[in-house]
This record gives C-alpha cells, sequence and structure tokens, in this order.
C-alpha cells in the first residue's frame, strides 16, 4: 500500500527536491532537449501495441493512457480536433509513430517529454515546408523570453511545458524550473505540468516572466487507499470517501475532529464538548450493534487497531472511510462499524525539508445557564421558608464564573524533517501540546514523535521500511458534575471561608449540594498515559507487476492514575478520615503480522489486481489497583500510599487483573478487474477466526461490487463537451462484529462471596457469569448502489449513495433466563436484527478559476432513514438513559420500534388551580401525573436528524486564503435535561437554584414532588452553525532568507449557531442507542481563537 501512494506522489506532485539532486546525465538530458524541435524530442520509451477501431482522436489517446504511464495534456485549441474518427493498429511501435500516425490528417502538432504528451493546434498549414536559411531568419527576428516557473511554496518545477500557442515552438523548464524560448512578438506561452493546473501568459511587452502553478487536487486525489492497497479513484466500485490534510479544520487537535462533518455518513462527535481530554465517538451510517462495538476500526498505515493519539494531524497524507460493506469485508470481524484508513506521510526525496508549525489559541465561554443572580435568588423568595429566611448565606455568587476560566490559553508546536535519495531515506517528527480547559484544574500534556524510513536494496528489489510513534500524556480531569453544582447551587452561599482550616466554605451532608471550587481543588486526579507503535514493512519485488509483502507491528499502551482526596475535603470530613488515596495501572500489548502478494498486470484493454494475504494479531491486557485512607499527613498526598490507618486494620484495597488472550487469525482477499477503464468488478473475501468463539469460531465475510462507466460508451459521445465523467456502482457485502467481553463464551471464575470453615472466614470462588458456548457472530449484510459523475473538466463532480443495511444475530447481554439452571439472572446471547437505510451526497466545484482568483465549495449531506430494532421478544426491551434523582429512563426499545425515539408522558398542560401538570392517559383524558403508570407512555420525538449538512467554502487570491465552513443538522429533537430539572419552580428545587424559564415559560408548573418525563421537554435541536473562519497569507519566497516558505493565519472555532432550542449547545451526542440528550452538567461550549505559523526551510 505505501509503494502505491510513493508511485502516486511520484507521478503527480514530482517531488520537486529529489529531483535537484538527480544524476549528471538527467541534467544535460535536459539542456539537450531546448536546442531540439518537435521531432527531436521523442525519449527512450517502451513500445506499444494498440487496436484501435473507429475511435475519435481523444478516445484514441485514452486508450494509450491506459496501457501506458504517459500522460496526455493538450491545448483548448487542439480539443475540436480531437472530436475526429480513426482506425489504425500498432503492433509494439514506439510512441512517436503512434501519434504520427494519429494525427496524420490534422492540424495538430506534439511534444513528448519523459511520460508527458503535450497536443496543440499548429499555426502553419499541412504540408508548407520552410527552408533552412529561411528558417534560421524567422528565428533571429523573434524575441528572446526568459523565466521561471515555481510552485506555490516557491519551489523549481523542473521539467514543465513551455508552449507558444498557436505552433510547435517549445521547451522544457530547467533543474532550477528555467527556460529560455524565442518567440513571436505579442505571443501566448502556454505552461503546464502533470499534476498543476496549466496557464497561459502573454508575452506582450516583456522579455522576462515568473510563473506560479497550482496544484491540481483533482489530479492529486486520483489514488485512494483501500484495504491492503491502494486503487485509482476513478476505479472505485465501493462507497468510499477521501480527504487529505490540507482539508483539516484548522485549530483542531485531534485529526477526526478535523474532518467532522466532511465525510458523508461519518459521524464524529467530541465525548465531552471542548474540554481538552475529551474523546472521539466515531459512528458510520447510524447504529450498527447493541452491545457489540459500534466504532469504526482504525487502521493506520496497514495496523488494524492502532490508536489515533498515536498520529499528529501534521504527519497525515490522507484519511479515507470505508463505508459500506462490501469496502470494508476484507477487514472482517471489526469492520461492521466500517474502517477508517490513515495514511501517513513518507520521507521526502532530495535535500533535507524541514517544517515547523505552531498553533496558539484561546478560549471563552459561550453560553453559561441562565439561572437566576442572587439579587433575583432573593427576589422571587428563594430564600424563604414558610416566611423565615432559611436559605441565605450572605454572600452574592455566580457559582458558573467561579468554576471556569476566563480565557484559557493553548499552545501547539510541531516539527518535520525529511529527505534521503532514491534508494534510502528519513524522517521524523515531533509534537507538543500544552492545553488549558475551560474547567479548573482541568489541563493536558501531550508530547509526541514519529520516525519512519525506507531503504531500498538489492537493485530495488526488496524494501524495508521502519516506523516507529509514540506519544506521553499527561492530564488533569475533572467530574463534569461541577458544572451541574454550579447551575443548582444556592447563589448566595459563599466561595471561601476564612475560618475554614482549607479556607474554603465547606457544605457538607446536603446529598445534592456542595462547593464545587473546593470539591475541585481539595482533589487531585491525575492521569499519564505512552502509547508506543512499531512496525516494520517489507516488500520484496518478484516481477515489474509481482510483489510481496509484510509487516509486523506491535502496539504497548500503559496508563497510570493517581487520585488524592484531602483531609479537608468534604468527603474526608463526612467519613472522618484525614484523606484517602489510589494508584491505579494497566497495559495492553496488541501483537500484528501481515503477510500478502499482490499481482497489479495491464493486458491489452484489461486490468488486473489481484491481493492474497494472511493475519494475524494477539491482544494482551493487565491492570493492578491499590488504594488506602486516613493519613498522617497531607502533603505527600497519594505518595505515602502505605503510611495510611486503612491498611493496618485490613481495610485498604488492592486488586489485579489479568485480560483474557484474544487471537485472531484471518486469511483474506481481493480481485479488481476492469475492462477498458468501463466495465469494473471488485470481490473481496475474508475468512476468519476468533478466540473469543467457543463453537463457531471462524466466519465468512464476502463483498462483491461492480461498477459502469456510462461516459465511456459511444451512446454518451454527443454529451462529452461538458461530461467528464459518469459512473454507476453497486455493492453487497458481509462483515462481522465479535466486539464484545472475551469471557462470555468461556466458563470463568472470579472471587464471589466469603465462607466461614474452621472457624476463619476464607474466599472462595465461583463462576463470574453465565456461559454461553452457542454465541455466534454478530454480522452485518448492506447493499449500496451510488452514482459518480463530473463535468465540465472537472469543475463541477459528486458522488450519490443509497445504502440499505441489516444487523443481524445482534449481541445483547442483558436477557433474562430462568435461575436455575442458570446461575445468574441474566446472559449474553444473540437477538433481534438492526436494520437502517440511509442516502448521501457529496458535491463540490469550482466556480471560479484565473490566474490570481480560485473558489472552490463543496456540500456533503447525510440524509438518515429510520433505524429498527427488530426480531426481539415481546417481553424484552432495553431501558436507556436513567434521569438523575429516580426519575426513571427516557429510552426504552422494543422490539419492532425506531431507535432514536423517547419514551415519555404527553404533557396536557397545567391545572390552572393548584399548578398540577397533567398528562394524557390512552383514552385522552387528562389525568395528573402523579397518578401514572407505564401503560400511557408513548414513543415519541425523533432524535436522530434526518438530514446532516456541511459546506465548504474556500477562496484564494495570489498569496490570501480564506475559508469558511458550515455545519447544519435539521429535523432532529433534543431532550432538555436541564430544563426538567431546573426549570420548575417547585418542592423539587426548594434551596437550591433555578433557570429563568421557571418564572417564564414554565411558571404555571408548581405543585409536583418528582422529575417528571414529559414530551414538554422536548425541543427542536435543528441548528446551522458557522464552524470554523481561517484568514491565512503565505510570504512570497524570498522575503526571507533561508525560508523556501512562510505562511500565517487567524482562525475562530465555533463562530457562532443559529438554533431554536433554549439549552446551552443543540450539538449533542448523535451516536449509540440513546442519542438525543444534552446532560445536565455537559462540558460548556466554547469559542476559540487561533493564531498559526507554518514555516518551511
Amino acid at each position: 500500500m505505501k509503494e502505491k501512494i510513493k508511485s502516486a506522489r511520484i507521478a503527480y506532485k514530482k517531488c520537486n527536491r529529489a529531483l535537484r539532486i538527480m544524476k549528471i546525465s538527467t541534467l544535460l538530458f535536459f539542456l539537450c532537449l531546448f536546442s531540439l524541435t518537435a521531432k527531436n524530442l521523442y525519449p527512450q520509451q517502451t513500445e506499444l501495441s494498440l487496436d484501435i477501431k473507429n475511435m475519435t482522436i481523444k478516445e484514441a489517446i485514452s486508450e494509450i493512457e491506459k496501457t501506458s504511464d504517459y500522460v496526455f495534456l493538450i491545448t483548448d485549441e487542439a480539443q475540436l480536433e480531437l472530436n475526429k474518427k480513426t482506425t489504425f493498429r500498432a503492433n509494439k511501435e514506439s510512441i512517436h509513430a503512434i501519434l504520427e500516425t494519429l494525427l496524420r490528417n490534422t492540424a495538430l502538432g506534439y511534444i513528448v517529454v519523459e511520460r508527458q504528451v503535450s497536443v496543440y493546434k499548429k499555426a502553419l498549414s499541412k504540408g508548407i515546408e520552410i527552408p533552412v536559411a529561411a528558417e534560421e531568419e524567422i528565428l533571429q527576428q523573434k524575441k528572446e523570453i526568459r523565466g521561471k516557473v515555481t510552485d506555490e511554496s516557491g519551489e523549481a518545477i523542473i521539467g514543465a511545458n513551455i508552449i507558444e500557442k498557436g505552433t510547435a515552438r517549445g521547451t522544457v523548464t530547467d533543474i532550477d524550473g528555467r527556460f529560455l524560448l524565442n518567440v513571436d512578438d505579442n505571443a501566448i506561452l502556454h505552461i503546464s505540468y502533470i499534476g498543476y493546473i496549466s496557464q497561459e501568459v502573454s508575452t506582450a511587452n516583456i522579455t522576462s516572466v515568473d510563473i506560479i502553478l497550482r496544484e491540481d487536487t483533482k489530479g492529486l486525489e486520483d489514488l485512494v487507499v483501500v484495504g491492503y492497497g491502494t486503487m485509482e479513484k476513478r476505479a472505485l466500485t465501493n462507497s468510499v470517501s477521501n480527504i487529505s490534510s490540507e482539508d483539516f479544520i484548522a485549530g483542531t487537535a485531534s485529526p477526526l475532529m478535523a474532518i467532522q462533518g466532511k465525510i458523508p455518513g461519518l459521524s464524529i462527535v467530541s465525548t465531552n464538548g471542548p474540554d481538552p481530554n475529551s474523546g472521539v465517538s466515531l459512528q458510520i451510517r447510524g447504529v450498527n450493534s447493541i452491545n457489540g462495538d459500534q466504532t469504526p476500526l482504525v487502521v493506520i498505515d496497514g495496523v488494524p487497531g492502532a490508536d489515533i493519539e498515536l498520529v499528529a494531524k501534521e504527519d497525515i497524507e490522507s484519511i479515507s472511510v470505508l463505508k459500506d460493506a462490501s469496502a470494508a469485508a476484507i477487514y472482517g470481524t471489526r469492520a461492521t462499524g466500517g474502517v477508517v484508513l490513515i495514511t501517513t506521510k513518507r520521507p521526502a526525496r532530495g535535500q533535507a525539508v524541514i517544517n515547523f508549525s505552531t498553533e496558539l489559541q484561546i478560549e471563552k465561554l459561550e453560553k453559561s445557564p441562565d439561572v437566576l443572580s442572587a439579587d433575583e435568588f432573593r427576589k422571587n423568595g428563594r430564600t424563604e421558608v414558610y416566611g423565615q429566611n432559611v436559605y441565605d448565606y450572605g454572600s452574592s455568587t455566580d457559582w458558573y464564573k467561579a468554576v471556569t476560566k476566563s480565557a484559557p490559553f493553548s499552545q501547539r508546536y510541531a516539527i518535520s524533517g525529511s529527505g534521503g535519495t532514491e534508494t534510502y531515506g528519513m524522517s521524523a517528527s515531533g509534537y507538543l501540546r500544552k492545553a488549558e480547559g475551560i474547567a479548573i484544574n482541568n489541563d493536558r500534556e501531550e508530547i509526541g514523535g514519529r520516525m519512519n524510513a525506507y531503504f531500498k536494496l538489492f537493485d530495488n528489489r526488496l524494501e524495508i521500511s521502519p516506523t516507529l510513534n509514540y506519544t506521553n500524556v499527561n492530564l488533569k480531569s475533572v467530574d463534569n458534575s461541577i458544572f451541574q453544582m454550579a447551575a443548582s447551587l444556592n447563589p448566595t452561599y459563599p466561595i471561601y471561608d476564612a475560618n475554614s482550616e482549607s479556607g474554603y466554605y465547606m457544605i457538607l451532608n446536603q446529598p445534592y449540594f456542595n462547593n464545587p471550587v473546593a470539591e475541585v481543588n481539595l482533589k487531585d486526579n491525575s492521569y499519564r498515559s505512552t502509547l508506543m507503535l512499531a512496525n516494520v514493512s517489507l516488500r520484496f519485488n518478484l516481477t515489474k507487476d509481482w510483489f510481496l509483502s509484510g509487516m509486523g507491528a506491535y502496539k504497548h499502551v500503559q496508563a497510570k492514575s493517581s487520585n488524592y482526596i484531602s483531609k479537608l475535603h468534604r468527603i474526608s470530613l463526612e467519613n472522618h478520615y484525614d484523606g484517602s488515596a489510589s494508584h491505579s495501572y494497566a497495559e495492553s500489548m496488541d501483537k500484528t503480522l501481515e503477510l500478502s502478494s499482490t499481482y497489479n498486470h495491464k493486458f491489452g484493454a484489461h486490468n488486473l489486481d489481484v491481493v492474497a494475504g494472511y493475519s494475524f494479531q494477539e491482544f494482551n491486557g493487565d491492570s493492578f489497583s491499590a488504594n488506602n485512607l486516613d493519613f498522617l499527613v497531607d502533603g505527600l498526598k497519594e505518595w505515602d500510599l502505605g503510611s495510611g490507618t486503612y491498611l493496618t486494620d485490613g481495610k485498604a484495597g488492592m486488586s489485579s487483573h489479568k485480560d483474557a488472550t484474544t487471537r485472531l487469525i484471518a486469511f483474506l482477499g481481493r480481485v479488481n478487474y476492469s475492462y477498458r477503464d468501463r466495465y469494473l468488478a471488485t470481490l473481496n473475501m475474508r475468512y476468519e477466526g476468533s478466540s473469543k468463539f467457543y463453537n463457531d469460531r471462524w466466519g465468512t465475510f464476502p463483498g462483491i461490487s461492480a461498477g459502469w462507466r456510462l461516459s465511456s460508451e459511444e451512446f454518451m459521445n454527443r454529451y462529452k463537451n461538458f461530461l467528464d465523467d459518469l459512473k454507476i456502482r453497486v455493492s453487497y457485502g458481509v462483515t462481522g462484529n465479535q466486539g464484545f467481553d472475551a469471557s462470555v463464551a468461556y466458563r470463568m471464575y472470579n472471587p464471589d462471596s466469603w465462607t466461614y470453615y474452621n472457624n476463619q472466614w476464607i474466599r472462595v470462588y465461583g463462576l463470574k457469569q453465565n456461559q454461553n458456548r452457542d454465541l455466534k457472530w454478530e454480522t452485518k449484510k448492506e447493499f449500496d448502489i451510488g452514482l459518480d459523475f463530473s463535468f465540465f473538466d472537472h469543475r463541477f463532480s459528486g458522488r450519490l449513495d443509497y445504502y440499505n443495511r441489516k444487523i443481524k444475530d445482534a449481541i445483547y447481554s442483558g436477557i433474562q433466563v430462568p435461575s436455575p439452571p442458570a446461575v445468574f439472572p441474566t446472559s449474553t446471547v444473540n437477538i433481534g436484527t438492526i436494520k437502517n437505510s440511509g442516502f448521501e451526497f457529496e458535491l463540490s466545484g469550482i466556480p471560479i478559476q484565473t490566474n490570481d482568483w480560485t473558489y472552490r465549495t463543496s456540500i456533503v449531506g447525510n440524509v438518515l432513514g429510520k433505524s429498527r430494532l427488530e426480531e426481539m421478544a415481546t417481553d424484552t426491551h432495553l431501558e436507556l438513559y436513567a434521569i438523575p434523582h429516580g426519575g426513571g429512563s427516557a429510552v426504552r426499545i422494543f422490539g419492532g420500534q425506531e431507535i432514536g425515539q423517547f419514551y415519555l408522558f404527553r404533557f396536557a398542560g397545567v391545572r390552572e388551580e393548584d399548578g398540577t401538570p397533567m398528562i394524557y392517559d390512552n383514552d385522552g383524558n387528562m389525568v395528573p401525573y402523579s397518578s401514572r403508570t407505564d401503560a400511557i407512555r408513548v414513543q415519541t420525538g425523533r432524535a436522530l436528524p434526518p438530514l446532516q449538512l456541511s459546506w465548504n467554502n474556500s477562496i484564494n487570491y495570489r498569496n490570501w486564503d480564506f475559508s469558511a465552513y458550515f455545519r447544519s443538522s435539521i429535523g432532529n429533537d433534543i431532550y432538555n435535561v436541564t430544563d426538567m430539572l431546573q426549570g420548575i419552580n417547585s418542592k423539587i428545587t426548594t434551596g437550591q437554584n433555578v433557570l429563568r424559564s421557571a418564572y417564564e415559560r414554565n411558571a404555571p408548573i408548581t405543585n409536583t414532588e418528582e422529575l417528571m418525563l414529559l414530551d414538554y421537554w422536548l425541543e427542536d435541536g435543528s441548528f446551522f452553525k458557522l464552524d470554523n473562519i481561517t484568514l491565512g497569507y503565505s510570504l512570497p519566497k524570498g522575503k526571507i532568507k533561508y525560508l523556501n516558505s512562510v505562511r500565517c493565519y487567524l482562525s475562530m472555532h465555533n463562530v457562532f449557531t443559529l438554533t431554536k432550542y433554549s439549552g446551552l449547545d443543540p450539538e449533542v451526542n448523535i451516536n449509540g442507542l440513546a442519542p438525543g440528550f444534552e446532560d445536565f452538567g455537559a462540558y460548556p461550549r466554547t469559542r476559540t481563537f487561533i493564531f498559526g505559523i507554518q514555516v518551511g526551510l
């Protein structure tokens, strides 16, 4: 896979730095080219065989490109000549002989430079010959134009074609990107190079010109990483989305959050808002399991199951997402949730290249709960009980402000360097991140590095590529309950108390109230993790079409947490001990071995790509923890664990655990076939065994797909003046899921009780859980049909996909079973089926593209159909999302029910005479909420958005760049938990603060003593958000000595949100089985301001 990516990079980007150190013969070759005419520009090439029958010249050129390595560049004037029909046969002839035959009866000329063929329209009529003397006289009458061609970073472009428009005169740039050409007065130069957008420049009144070519992203994106290899984007028959690092959202530390909303069907949600220690939740195309693993498999450089924290975003070349089961089937058991393939950058050939970047950012709290101030609290009588001023403690405290920082500052630095030759190269990178969260005592320090190399031996037959990734994270986390407490705590409580030993005002023995500032600052929660991934890839080229490859990887993750609660903390004071401390340690070790054989061969109009392989993975883990309480001194904190009195009293805790070893073994294969690049087919297969299963360990996971390129058919020729590509895709595949506890299918024991024997208590062992030997694979069967299209010279393109999938034998760990014979009342079994469907689309365009201006825009959309859980027993259901303080579960899923609904009572208004909330029964009668029964609850609302959209815009003007990124969610509902808990002025909120809505929208509700599961709390969660704007400027090369490139930019994240939702943030979790809740005490949303610098040396 890496070798194909390398080949694509050479073919399209040409890696100019590497070419600077090419052999002297190459330099002399280029110099010779400058003095030759078009007929003398033919290099030595492989002989070609063609059979062209009644094709247009354009179609014949396409056939040449398919059967060779040549790439054609055609001027605008020449396009009209390409529709002429031709018939000829070539048997092992050179490229120039073929072109002479192909263009014989046309007004077209050509220039061949290496693998690039430029076709242009000749100015002179056919048959007119100019004598040599006359030609020399004409040449003396022309003027001399000198120039230099560079890319946007200022790097010289070697071998760029310079053609005087309408003539056969031309040249190519030398090793420094310079050229010299004699042209007519007022001539137009046509400048082109593979992988870049061509330009035309007038020579009127000038004798020198500097030209900057911009990369043609269409060409650079032609190769897409798929499972165990790469494919040309136009050859794909599956639903695969690809995004490059250039499209990442600025200011995001996580590479996955950097592509949020940019890939249709991929839902990316931070597990705790903007908390710097937050994880990332991924879900592709909706819910795909009950208790099994729902997250997609992450593969980094061919290592399945790698941790995303091991890779810095600066090291990433591209991210591919395999969405349908046919594409993901080659990864078998862990691909039910889809596959995310991350490809990192390879060492650059040539002299050393060093890049440095930094991002400095500050955050501001965007919104806080709209609670009463201390004055409003008093004014509304919330300090009084029966006329007595019971709850006024004399202060005025903004608790939300007290637990948050005003402007936390974060910084991130990254540096990388690479270089090498054709036979060896090395790159190294490192980064440092120091991030402060908006919450007090909440921060993260992260340092990581990566080393990568390649070595080619035995005349380039053997390539060895070792890679080492390392990340170390130190963090301090806070419990989100401090935000819940800050929003509900009496604002007349003070924060500090000069008479308290701790200095804080302590609120003791209150089940729902405490001082959140003291709660955080008198407690230490520290966590440290070390991640290491080492892998070595080998490739042995047997022939030009056949190679063997192998990859071995070892991943080691260590995690250590230490916690200390001061003797002055509320918990210590309430439980009468002097502090508590704990240490815990866990590690996991994963081993991977991948072996494969790849054969890729073109024979005539046929192309065949075959991959066969073997995969082995082993997973191990263990953990240890210890805790003690009641210490003599507080200052040593958790680093004097043995001195606590609970150890000598026999009440300290200690535990250790070793995970059951899990192994996966698989045999895999893929066959890609295409005929004339018109009819395409792909077959994937993985036969895999998992040690987690007892009886049925092996499963077969096939995938088949086909494509038909309609644009290559003759009946589509009439549309070729505006249609570039039109392809229909259809696929079907099966994937598996074994993401459950490894001990479920086996008889496992653990210490479960004590028995009194022989005058002493003895610990005894018993079964850990009910064993299910018949547990089998959870399988997903998915059908996908798609359409790819491109118009107007690739200025407008897109992809459409419809999918329908069914997950069978869903694994569920809470089914009631008879006891006896079972030891425990519930077991893990295969039960139920999940069905869902949806529609996705990607549209992109380049409305403006000139020498100075470029405007690109793209829209990504996801239309999610209804997801249902079916084929469950009628007496079986899932209870999810328990409301605090015994309020019940807001989600109950039965068989045949839509996933993403809420199980609530229907609100019928308020009884005016006493403020009693009323609900409807099944007959439509109004009854008090206090007389409710489950029989009158209904499934209502829709938590999963029917439509999600993102809109990206980028504008380039000379050295300036600007981007604006919008996201939207339409048609979903949110259950406002905060409004339910704090939006009522009643007995249940006595003594605590409430939202202003308690005295406004919810004012009539006063007579209730319990939390109410009402559809009244459902709100429209639709939103339209400007997620990010970025303005950047790149300095022209040479402005600063020794620097090749400098770019500075300003960025703002979470700019504004338009929504009717009254809560803090409409962007709530929509993954999993219980989506659509804004949790009470959610980490507050922030607005981020970023300043960044990127420097290339």
